[in-house]
């Protein structure tokens, strides 16, 4: 702001390029965590222009996600370099991309149980890993509490809060599951294409929430590489925006649209392993099949950013006239 004054097409840009940024940084920190440069680039070009992301990048108030996202993605680059070298600075690096990401969001404490899940599974000890965390671990929930004390009591944060003290225990445990059904749906329904109107829960996306739920789980049961290293990073980047209320979430005339940005990451990178599975099966064109596969995603994409980008002008525009800011 002090830079360029309440121009909105500077603000639109700066959150493009750090979009852009993390786009390259989910890549690279791919590539460390031992999904192969192919893999990994597509992985980032469909992160890139995911529909998903409609609240999170085109909305300039949606600053946090994709800047939050670039520390979180850092941290774990970092951290996966320190157990890899052994070199203390990378851990120090890691430290401070982490507390970075959680002053820009909250959600980004999730990368430490996801770092310690990935530890785990490359077989360094859970005790080792646990020790390497907890410094930073203590740290970032001191800083929780601080920022939580300055957050605007006006922010879906404390209206949740409000609603948890009226609500009951059961209550809001179910509506805990079916914001997690409709937030695993998403990921499929509104990934690069539209299915569904955006602002209206349908009763069959929890039926496919839970079909995405159940694939997800076999993923880790099995193990499977890179399935399950994605298959946990989506649950663990979805489990914080839990804790805001069923009906805050339904309340959303976007839909949920900026909490599953980072998880878009996992479901990205599934996706574009999906697409190089086909086409290493096919032995005769198999790579032609799957760069036809990624064109037709992309085109679907582009058609389906165009609508995103008709429903924010909207909704833009609705909220502008609303206040009666018609300048």
């Amino acid at each position: 702001y002090v830079v360029w004054g309440n121009d909105l097409g500077w603000f639109h840009l700066l959150v493009v390029a750090i979009h852009t940024v993390a786009g390259l940084v989910l890549a690279r920190t791919a590539l460390q965590l031992g999904m192969n440069l192919e893999l990994s680039l597509i992985g980032g070009v469909l992160f890139l222009v995911n529909v998903t992301h409609v609240r999170a990048v085109q909305w300039i108030s949606g600053l946090d996600y994709p800047l939050a996202l670039v520390c979180g993605l850092g941290a774990v680059l970092c951290f996966a370099r320190h157990l890899f070298t052994g070199k203390p600075a990378w851990l120090l690096g890691s430290y401070g991309c982490l507390m970075l990401g959680v002053m820009s969001h909250f959600s980004i404490v999730a990368v430490l149980p996801f770092c310690l899940y990935w530890s785990w599974s490359h077989g360094i000890g859970f005790n080792a890993a646990l020790r390497k965390l907890l410094p930073i671990s203590a740290l970032v929930g001191v800083m929780l509490l601080f920022l939580l004390g300055i957050t605007a009591k006006t922010s879906s944060t404390w209206h949740s809060i409000g609603l948890y003290a009226e609500g009951d225990f059961l209550g809001l445990v179910a509506g805990m599951s079916r914001v997690l059904l409709w937030f695993l749906s998403r990921l499929l329904s509104t990934a690069h294409w539209y299915l569904v109107p955006v602002y209206v829960l349908q009763t069959w996306e929890l039926y496919v929430g839970c079909a995405v739920l159940a694939v997800l789980l076999v993923l880790v049961w099995k193990r499977s590489s890179p399935g399950a290293i994605c298959a946990v990073w989506i649950l663990m980047f979805l489990a914080p925006f839990l804790l805001v209320t069923e009906a805050t979430v339904l309340g959303l005339l976007t839909g949920p649209s900026r909490y599953l940005y980072s998880a878009t990451v996992g479901s990205s990178l599934l996706l574009a392993w999906g697409i190089q599975w086909v086409s290493h099966r096919i032995s005769s064109g198999g790579r032609l099949v799957g760069g036809g596969i990624l064109a037709a995603v992309l085109v679907s994409s582009y058609i389906s950013l165009k609508q995103a980008e008709a429903f924010s002008h909207y909704t833009s525009g609705r909220a502008y006239a609303y206040n009666q800011d018609f300048d």
